[in-house]
């Protein structure tokens, strides 16, 4: 079985620069899970696309593009 490539939104990317150094590698880390198509088909549907609470705390929104093999992540929302 071959991956997914992952891409983040312009939005989830001004999100991501907001975390500090300590938390960086973790959601970096979560977003590569999301590369392996069992990690990808394991969140749960919501409206258009997926979520799943890929590191503690924090839930990842995301949709797949499955013929050109990509996952497009479009919102991180961490749980206070």
């Amino acid at each position: 079985m071959s991956g997914f490539r992952v891409t983040t939104t312009v939005e989830v990317s001004k999100e991501l620069g907001a975390y500090g150094a300590e938390h960086r590698p973790l959601i970096q880390g979560a977003l590569e899970l999301l590369s392996d198509e069992s990690a990808m088909l394991a969140g749960l549907p919501d409206g258009p696309g997926r979520y799943a609470e890929l590191i503690p705390g924090t839930a990842f929104h995301w949709f797949v593009l499955e013929h050109s093999r990509l996952v497009v992540v479009w919102q991180i929302a961490t749980r206070d």
